[in-house]
Parts: C-alpha cells; structure tokens; sequence
C-alpha cells in the first residue's frame, strides 16, 4: 500500500514473505526535475540460514557495469547502477569518486549497496556535475572498479538580441522587454506555487 499526503511518502507491506527481498526505490517528478530514494529489504529465512556461512568469499567481481554514458539537462537525476559479488562479505568495502577524488556522500550524492547491487544517484544535475564517476569495490582478496560519464548541458536562456534591420530594433526591444516585464509581473503573481523540482529530506 502506497500514500502521499503533506510531502510524506509511505509504503507499508503487511504479512511480509521472502518473496517482498529486494530493492524499493520512490521517484518524484514534476515540471522542474526529479528526486529518488532507495532502500532495500531483507527477510530472515532461518532455513537458509545455516547456509549461508557455507558460501565461499572471493575477490571482487562487478559482474554488470554502470552505464557509460549518461547525457542530461540542468534539474533531471542521473542514475548508476551495477552488480557485483561477492554478495556476502562483511568486508568488502564499496566507494565512489568523481573525477578520481573521494564523492560526499548525502545532500545530491545518495550511495547505496546492498543484495550485491551498487547505485549511485545525483540529484537535480548542474552543469558542474559533468564528470567521470567510479564506483571501486575492495577486500583482502583484490579489488574492483566501474565507471561512466555524466554530460549535464545547461538549460539555454533567451536571446535578446534582435536578428532585424537597425531602423526596427528600437522597436523590437521594446516589444521585448514588454514580454518580458509581463512574464515577471505574472511569476510574481505566481509565487504562492512551488516551482522548484522535488527532494526528499529524509533518506
């Protein structure tokens, strides 16, 4: 069961089964950009559990690759996402980086790894945001990597300058910023609605 109500997202799985294990993740779209939020769920299964321990550990493998490219405009989220094993290793250790430095995690940057499964998403992209992002994973057995690019282009803007015959282009700025005086009165106006493309707060 799913609900929205005063910018709260909820999903509630009652009588929860083995069949519910996997990765959930919520989208928010509107006009401006997009927002998502992950997480995953695990279920107990105390018949398997003694198998677990059985499972052999080795060096890390990503078994699918994250996209090579992924080409956006200014507010849209890029998404990354890969498989890797092993799946089970307390310590394995999984990082990203942007253009070879250490990525913050939080705020736009949300990491995720869990199910052998590593994502990567940044939110509402700035042209800035253009970079290569890596994804190395590491235990004592060897390491891994996967990487891909980000091309944010930026949103363009209005041209002011008027392709006319010198005698028309008094007249034709004018005409201009008429519009443009308009179209701020009517933003103004406006200013009750939210403009702003969606986030969430809270993991």
């Amino acid at each position: 069961k799913t609900s929205l109500d005063f910018g709260l997202v909820k999903l509630d799985i009652d009588s929860i089964r083995s069949s519910d294990v996997g990765i959930y993740t919520c989208k928010a779209v509107n006009l401006n950009g997009e927002a998502t939020s992950t997480t995953s769920i695990k279920v107990q299964d105390e018949r398997a559990a003694g198998q677990d321990g059985a499972k052999e550990i080795g060096p890390p493998k990503f078994v699918t690759q994250v996209a090579s490219k992924v080409e956006i405009s200014e507010g849209q989220s890029a998404h990354f996402e890969a498989r890797l094993t092993p799946t089970e290793d307390p310590n394995l250790k999984v990082e990203w980086f942007k253009n070879g430095e250490p990525l913050p995690s939080g705020h736009r940057f949300r990491t995720f790894h869990d199910f052998g499964i590593v994502i990567l998403d940044v939110l509402y992209c700035y042209a800035e945001d253009s970079a290569t992002y890596e994804c190395r994973a590491s235990n004592k057995l060897g390491s891994d990597s996967t990487k891909g690019t980000v091309s944010c282009s930026e949103k363009s803007g209005l041209i002011l300058t008027p392709q006319v015959p010198g005698e028309m282009r008094e007249q034709t700025l004018q005409q201009i910023e008429q519009l443009e005086s308009h179209k701020m009165k009517a933003s103004m106006e406006g200013s009750s609605v939210s403009s702003a493309a969606p986030r969430f707060t809270s993991p």
